[in-house]
C-alpha cells in the first residue's frame, strides 16, 4: 500500500508508477486531497504568503486574505515570531527559528516540484480522499486531475473537513475506517 496527503500523494503516485514499470503492484494507492496538473492550488512564493498558507491552514476560522495582509505588514523577525509562537502551540511544541526555515525551504521546494512536475498516465486504482470544505488558495476538486490518470480507475471519497483539518480527528477517524476495509479487501483478495 502506498498513500500521501496533498504534495505526498504526487510522490506516492509516481513511487507506485516506478514501482508497477519493476514488475510489482501496490494493493492499494491512497491520495489525501492531493492537487494534481489542472486543479493547482494558487502560486504561494513569498514568506508572508507561505507564513498566511500555514496559519490560516491549521487555525479554524482564520481566513487566508486577512492572515496575508497581517503577514506582510510585519518584517521578517516579526513574521517568523509569530509563526513560531503558532508552530509551537500546534504541530511542533519545539520548534525552533532553524526549523521554521528549514519547513519554509521545504515547502518552496515542492510547491515547485507540484508545479512542474509531468504525470505519466498508468495503470493504477486510486482511492481518493476528498476534503468536503474547500479552502480559497487550494483547487476546488483536485480529485479531477487523476481521473485521466488513473488507468484502473478512481474511487472518491467525500471526507468531512478541509485539506488539513481532514487528517485530524474526528475526521480521521473515517479515512482510517475505510483505508482498513480497502486494504482488508486488497489482502483478502
Amino acid at each position: 500500500m502506498i498513500g500521501g496527503s496533498s504534495y505526498g500523494g504526487l510522490v506516492c503516485y509516481e513511487l507506485d508508477r516506478l514501482y508497477r514499470q519493476s514488475g510489482h503492484k501496490s494493493s492499494l494507492v491512497v491520495l489525501f486531497d492531493s492537487p494534481g496538473p489542472g486543479h493547482m492550488p494558487e502560486r504561494i512564493e513569498s514568506e508572508a504568503e507561505i507564513c498566511a498558507y500555514v496559519i490560516s491552514s491549521d487555525a479554524e476560522g482564520e481566513d487566508f486574505a486577512a492572515c496575508l495582509a497581517r503577514m506582510q505588514a510585519l518584517d521578517h523577525e516579526s513574521r517568523f515570531a509569530l509563526l513560531l509562537e503558532f508552530t509551537r502551540k500546534g504541530l511542533m511544541p519545539d520548534a525552533t527559528a532553524e526549523d521554521l526555515e528549514r519547513l519554509i525551504r521545504v515547502f518552496r521546494q515542492n510547491l515547485a516540484n507540484m508545479w512542474n512536475w509531468v504525470p505519466q498516465p498508468h495503470d493504477a486504482r486510486l482511492f481518493f480522499c476528498k476534503a468536503m470544505q474547500h479552502t480559497s488558495v487550494l483547487a476546488r476538486d483536485p480529485e479531477l486531475a487523476w481521473v485521466p490518470l488513473a488507468g484502473g480507475g478512481i474511487e472518491i471519497l467525500p471526507v468531512p473537513g478541509d485539506h488539513s483539518s481532514m487528517l485530524s480527528f474526528p475526521h480521521v477517524k473515517i479515512l482510517a475506517k475505510e483505508v482498513n476495509r480497502r486494504l482488508s479487501a486488497a489482502h483478502n483478495a
